[in-house]
């Protein structure tokens, strides 16, 4: 079992009561003020009596942060902080936010609640629109427009019709003549015309020159072309401008104007009659004196055809409501494209600029060929969870899934884009600011509905509204026209900021954005998921040639994060991505379930004209599952462009499905070591160092495992080296491989960041009971359309035909797909009990949809059970359960069973009806029994620590007092003692291990009956064998007993074991006073003013001397050191080397 799923068990017994995360808090030793703020909160005293608001306590801070004495602590109490605009963080001439003198200002959840920073406000109201189609609608009012709904936290869909729609054409290359004759300037009141052969106008594309036409041109000559994109751009002084052009039949009509880099109109140069010279097809005056440019753009006409759909609704789309809110989408290679209509006439489509542009770019884009689907119209809402904001009534319309009633329901939508904003400038970063324990939730992000669209881009950036001036511009050059998706919180020019323990989940936008310059910043131990773009982004993607330090993003860490469902809308973007970065520390994450690539870190291609500044950055001990969903040429961890001296070691890999490489090394890679790193479950290359220029080169991958050691480009040659690979066969991997799987990803302490988040099973996993006539589809990608989890599912279409699924949570999804062919009548239950009726059926097939769900259930072991009731198909695709824990299967099942008795001897109610895996037959006593035993002989020595007892209470509680006991080998032994039982009783005490168990129940108020008796293994919380224990320091800080050595190992994390100024090496030793058996240690440095320790070893006392068990340099904020198990009575910190005075804030000592 793998040691962090410990963790998860032990949070899951202490949140039993809440659906949220309640993170401890962080109060320091130098406290400056501590704050109190509340959603109700009111006045300025700020006081744990008397909190005020949010924005009130920032005022209070500032007065207060200019020359701190210590930390200032904000503590949000519970509830949620409902904004309306963006709480922004700011360090400027005039506005000081950060901490100071080295302190920071630390906004975090009280100890013990979960405030919630939300972004979003509720629909209420709703009624019934339209009974046929079960079409709902709620008043919203007026709005720029709404890109997500949330339905008691499950996504809603924006409303869209089918998969590659057929007869919609893209028309990006045009045969029509687009051509220029002159430019008339006007400067006042005086003209100028200016000949379409002046050496200042910038032709750009395949222009042609004609001279001596004769047909009464301007010179008699023109300049034309018929290559969709080509430009022509002059910059000129004056007060306005014309165009001077011919029409013409074959000449085209759609000639997109640019004034000084904005579109401001589509003009002509088609005529159906005879041609006409010397004409004015475009003229702008009473601009501003001075210089302008002017740029002409050869568009195609239409954008788009519509051309004997197969659909008939599309035949009809020039009808439609609000043309210009309507979206084209197109998925391709690595790329998601979504740009708005302009307008509809006929089977014409015309698409807002510049989005279209570079939709259509010469080197990336799509110039020809469907479409993958059309979104935000009325008239594609058909499907149940999918909604459609109407914005010229103010309506939502919506079609609730068949487990939402919207009269309960909590229904959301997000209207602030950024929830916190943090910035400084250059020089004067923003710093010293912690984010601790704290939900952001229902941020949005409005950049699809602008016109720039999402027009094309890779990973967490797309091009910029200055993209279409290089429409025919180099590759590299179009590359680097690229900005970054907004962050639904996000800091520029920050340094020093800490963000700890938080919750990012139903966001619009990325979920946390560093750029322009951040620096020594950490994220550590959040939880990223059901976010539209990526999780976690840092730097940028414009700055490669920055040789000042200052202006460079740099030494940040990210780790111990969990990044699921990330890049829900915007397909091409990934769970963390970073751009230009140096000694950027990527640790311990685990990502999985990605429509494109896992990590992605560089930019460039390497096609920078200068040397980048990123170097030393580390992409090791992460785990990166399930990735290349919907998009391809991408990988697990991508790499692009010059980073020397970096590294992708000991991460785990399982589950690629796309190419070219689970670990892709992408143009211009170069230098980075590739070691230790196991790859598993992979299409279809598990290496790939790219081969075309510009080539990956001089890196150096070796000691690692896959299962077919397919390699694709040039692992052996660019410099490049590939060697000591271990392939596996049958699962066989060895010792060391299983070592990196089972040390990668989150370290222990972590792991309860899932809890909230859910973890995905696929429909495969064997646990999985399939009853009844099922079929195993395993390739559902090859038909283009069916994009589920792991491109698999199980249908069936037979009525009567079940599956079981029996797993350890509090709550549970159901994900499928939909469509019209699917069923509308399914029963699910829970634990036995009919829980929902579900449909799966509605008019357009779509993919990964949560059908059901349930929350709010014991942490424990559950069993969901879905039955088709129709003869359509029923398709299951994956479960997402939350609070999960990995438990044994149950040891007591089909076991021999010994019984005080049996009601009137009767074998349908003999003792083995409670260890035979059905919850409809039970063990009965005689009537008038009030005690009773029932032992279940294991056959061998076995280990476990809970046990779940299932009562019979037809009639009423029975069982008043019982005993869990286990066998020594001479005698029964007490392992737990209860009174009356749950219907499902779910008991966990330390682990035993024995021959036998019992159940004796020592009093009933009548016959005691038990349908089943489940005995399980489940992971305990881990002990920390240091706690309270005896400790000797070499000195602590002026002998001030309040930084005595005893601190570290008292378990609150509050407080420190601090040393005398000017100390260099320390040592603490902690005494068990028994030998002890321990192999890892957990150690929290105080690091408010930097690193201090760098150099230290974990020793242990073997009677006569210590031993070093572990050698370290810098340790991280809590670090981890995992070593051979050793045995001994005492283990020491030796600090052997330090730039200041060490302080540790705990001490922590497992066996795992």
């Amino acid at each position: 079992m793998r040691k962090n799923k410990i963790f998860s068990f032990l949070m899951a017994l202490i949140l039993v009561s809440s659906s949220f995360i309640a993170y401890s808090g962080e109060v320091h030793a130098a406290v400056q003020s501590t704050l109190y703020v509340s959603p109700a909160g009111s006045g300025t005293d700020c006081t744990l009596v008397s909190p005020c608001t949010l924005q009130t306590v920032q005022s209070q801070v500032r007065l207060i942060n200019q020359n701190m004495t210590g930390d200032i602590v904000v503590n949000l109490l519970d509830g949620t902080y409902a904004l309306s605009s963006t709480f922004q963080l700011q360090e400027n001439a005039t506005v000081h936010d950060s901490g100071t003198n080295g302190y920071n200002v630390i906004y975090q959840a009280n100890p013990g609640a979960h405030p919630v920073i939300s972004g979003g406000t509720s629909l209420t109201n709703w009624t019934q629109h339209d009974a046929g189609k079960n079409i709902w609608r709620s008043y919203v009012g007026q709005s720029t427009g709404i890109l997500q709904m949330y339905v008691n936290g499950v996504r809603a869909n924006v409303a869209r019709g089918e998969y590659n729609p057929n007869g919609i054409s893209i028309n990006a290359s045009s045969s029509k003549y687009m051509l220029l004759d002159a430019f008339k300037v006007y400067d006042g009141a005086s003209t100028s015309i200016v000949p379409d052969n002046d050496t200042n106008i910038v032709y750009t594309g395949s222009w042609a020159y004609s001279t001596s036409r004769g047909l009464n041109d301007l010179n008699n000559d023109v300049h034309y072309t018929t290559t969709s994109g080509d430009s022509a751009q002059y910059t000129f002084t004056g007060t306005g401008i014309d165009i001077i052009a011919e029409k013409h039949p074959d000449y085209i009509d759609n000639v997109n104007v640019f004034i000084d880099g904005t579109f401001v109109q589509k003009v002509s140069e088609y005529t159906s009659g005879a041609r006409q010279v010397q004409q004015p097809i475009f003229s702008i005056t009473g601009l501003s004196a001075g210089t302008h440019d002017i740029r002409m753009v050869n568009g195609p006409s239409p954008d788009l055809s519509i051309v004997n759909p197969t659909n008939p609704i599309y035949s009809n789309m020039s009808a439609w409501g609000n043309p210009d809110q309507i979206r084209i989408a197109l998925m391709v290679s690595a790329q998601f494209k979504s740009c708005p209509v302009s307008s509809i006439t006929g089977n014409s489509i015309v698409m807002q600029q510049p989005c279209w542009q570079n939709f259509t770019n010469p080197h990336s884009g799509v110039r020809s060929g469907g479409i993958s689907w059309i979104e935000n119209a009325y008239e594609l809402l058909n499907a149940q969870g999918y909604f459609y904001y109407n914005v010229t009534d103010g309506y939502m319309y919506y079609i609730p899934r068949s487990f939402e009633d919207l009269s309960t329901a909590t229904v959301m939508i997000p209207q602030v884009e950024q929830i916190v904003s943090g910035t400084g400038a250059s020089g004067t970063p923003l710093h010293h600011i912690k984010l601790i324990g704290l939900t952001f939730e229902y941020g949005t992000w409005l950049g699809p509905l602008s016109s720039n669209g999402i027009g094309g881009g890779q990973a967490n950036a797309i091009w910029n509204e200055n993209a279409r001036t290089l429409t025919n511009g180099s590759y590299n050059n179009y590359w680097q026209t690229m900005k970054n998706i907004d962050g639904n919180v996000e800091f520029n020019n920050a340094s020093n900021i800490a963000i700890e323990g938080n919750t990012f989940r139903h966001l619009g936008g990325t979920g946390l954005l560093f750029e322009n310059a951040s620096q020594n910043n950490t994220v550590v131990g959040n939880s990223f998921y059901d976010i539209s773009a990526g999780g976690i982004h840092i730097g940028d993607v414009n700055d490669y040639a920055n040789t000042n330090a200052s202006q460079q993003t740099l030494n940040n860490t990210v780790a111990n994060n969990y990044i699921t469902t990330t890049g829900v809308q915007y397909l091409q973007t990934t769970g963390i991505f970073s751009g230009y970065t140096k000694n950027l520390q990527l640790l311990h994450n685990e990502v999985d379930n990605m429509p494109y690539s896992g990590i992605s870190a560089g930019w460039g291609w390497g096609l920078e004209p200068s040397t980048p500044y990123s170097s030393d950055n580390a992409i090791n001990y992460n785990k990166v599952s399930n990735v290349m969903m919907y998009l391809h040429d991408g990988g697990s961890i991508y790499t692009l462009s010059r980073q020397p001296n970096s590294s992708i070691a000991y991460n785990y890999i399982t589950g690629d499905y796309a190419p070219y490489g689970a670990i892709y090394l992408d143009n211009g890679t170069n230098n980075f070591s590739v070691n230790n790193n196991v790859v598993k479950n992979y299409v279809p290359y598990w290496y790939f160092a790219q081969n075309g220029g510009p080539v990956a080169s001089n890196n150096v991958a070796n000691n690692n495992f896959t299962e077919n050691g397919a390699t694709w480009g040039s692992p052996n040659s660019n410099g490049n080296s590939l060697t000591n690979t271990t392939v596996v066969t049958n699962g066989n991997w060895p010792t060391a491989a299983v070592d990196i799987m089972n040390n990668a990803g989150l370290e222990s302490q972590y792991d309860y960041l899932k809890n909230n988040a859910g973890v995905i099973f696929d429909d495969s996993l064997s646990g999985i009971l399939y009853s009844g006539t099922w079929s195993n589809d395993v390739n559902r990608k090859s038909s283009g359309s069916y994009y589920d989890f792991q491109n698999t599912g199980h249908l069936t279409s037979t009525s009567g035909s079940y599956l079981e699924y029996e797993f350890y949570g509090s709550g549970i999804d159901v994900i499928s797909d939909i469509g019209p062919s699917n069923t509308n009548n399914a029963s699910v239950y829970i634990d036995g009990n009919l829980d929902k009726t579900i449909s799966e059926n509605t008019t357009n097939r779509f993919v990964q949809q949560t059908v059901y769900r349930k929350t709010g259930l014991a942490p424990g072991v559950h069993k969901i059970k879905i039955v088709n009731n129709t003869t359509q198909s029923l398709m299951v695709d994956a479960f997402k359960v939350y609070d999960y824990s990995e438990y044994s299967s149950n040891l007591a099942l089909n076991k021999s069973v010994a019984v005080s008795d049996i009601y009137q001897n009767d074998a349908t109610y003999s003792g083995a009806k409670a260890v035979d895996g059905s919850d409809t037959t039970r063990w009965a006593t005689n009537t008038g029994t009030t005690a009773a035993t029932m032992e279940v002989d294991f056959g061998v020595s076995t280990a476990f620590n809970q046990v779940i007892i299932k009562e019979y209470k037809a009639y009423g509680n029975r069982v008043a007092g019982y005993k869990i006991q286990y066998w020594n080998g001479s005698g029964w032994v007490d392992a737990y003692t209860g009174t009356t039982l749950a219907p499902v009783e779910t008991i966990t005490f330390p682990t035993v291990n024995a021959t036998k168990m019992r159940l004796n129940i020592t009093s009933a108020t009548a016959a005691p009956s038990i349908w089943e008796l489940e005995v399980y293994q489940v992971p305990l919380p881990p002990v920390n064998l240091a706690l309270n224990k005896s400790v000797t320091v070499s000195n602590f800080y002026q002998n001030n007993a309040t930084y005595n050595g005893g601190k570290a190992v008292d378990g609150l994390g509050t407080t420190r074991w601090a040393t005398d100024t000017g100390t260099t090496s320390a040592t603490m030793e902690v005494d068990f006073g028994v030998d002890t058996t321990f192999n890892q240690i957990v150690m929290k440095e105080y690091k408010d003013y930097g690193n201090r320790i760098t150099g230290y070893k974990i020793q242990y006392w073997n009677g006569s001397s210590w031993i070093d068990a572990y050698t370290g340099t810098i340790p991280a904020a809590t670090e981890t050191n995992t070593f051979t198990t050793v045995t001994a009575s005492k283990v020491r910190l030796n600090i052997t080397s330090a730039t200041a005075a060490p302080s540790i804030w705990e001490f922590e000592v497992y066996n795992h």
